[in-house]
């Protein structure tokens, strides 16, 4: 089609069985290289960046302690990019936000992301007391409702909506990087993963704001294929994660 190029209807039907004889095919290289290729042994983990500032950073280096053999990939990706790799067995075990929609992944909830308020350190709110009604007429930044980046957008209209809070129409920007630098600027606040904005709080380039009525968590969930290829590796990697932090 014009700009690119789209599956037709055959096609859609087709993808995702070519997907899982793909996904068939690494489990095959795996399953070989896991019994004669001990040099080669690996792990292919894909998750969210933000994700990687948190405390899993702690739980892969014990992975890396208990495994030393094993060699551990990882690749950044937004969650649905996180579940596709997964899906094609580009990955073995994946981390995103939000439970994936489709039936052919095996899904559990890790830990929950807190989500917390932050704006600019020269904010007005730096020299007076804060309550709901002062968040009145504020503009605040998310992604684009409904869109192939993290599902956020919902979550900050909820909190608002649920806290009672009428705000201005949202900074609308398909960027976390981008919306952390219009907070540092004062054009708006923001209702981040506490995760994403670990160094600016350290640095003092971007606040937190005490506001418990509008925080709240999201869940990490760890995805793995049905019936994929597993190893002991693979089985202390999934056990690693899932222990409580």
């Amino acid at each position: 089609v014009r700009g690119g190029v789209q599956l037709t209807k055959a096609g859609e039907a087709f993808l995702p069985f070519a997907q899982q004889m793909m996904a068939a095919m690494e489990d095959g290289r795996l399953a070989v290289q896991n019994t004669v290729e001990t040099a080669k042994r690996r792990v292919r983990l894909a998750l969210v960046g933000t994700l990687a500032s948190t405390s899993l950073t702690d739980r892969l280096r014990q992975f890396r302690m208990a495994q030393p053999q094993i060699q551990l990939h990882l690749q950044t990706a937004r969650s649905a990019e996180v579940s596709r790799l997964v899906k094609q067995g580009k990955a073995q075990v994946g981390l995103r936000y939000f439970f994936d929609e489709g039936e052919e992944l095996t899904q559990k909830i890790v830990w929950d992301e807190q989500q917390i308020v932050v704006c600019s350190p020269q904010h007005l709110f730096e020299r007076t007391a804060i309550s709901i009604d002062d968040l009145s007429n504020i503009p605040w930044t998310t992604y684009p409702p409904g869109s192939s980046g993290e599902p956020f957008a919902q979550v900050l209209f909820d909190q608002l909506a649920q806290a009672g809070v009428k705000a201005k129409e949202p900074i609308i920007i398909d960027s976390l990087t981008a919306q952390k630098r219009l907070i540092e600027a004062d054009f708006a606040i923001g209702l981040l993963p506490i995760s994403s904005v670990q160094e600016e709080l350290r640095l003092g380039s971007l606040r937190r704001l005490h506001l418990p009525q509008l925080e709240t968590a999201v869940p990490v969930v760890m995805l793995s294929r049905k019936d994929g290829f597993i190893n002991a590796a693979m089985q202390t990697l999934q056990t690693l994660l899932s222990t409580p932090a």
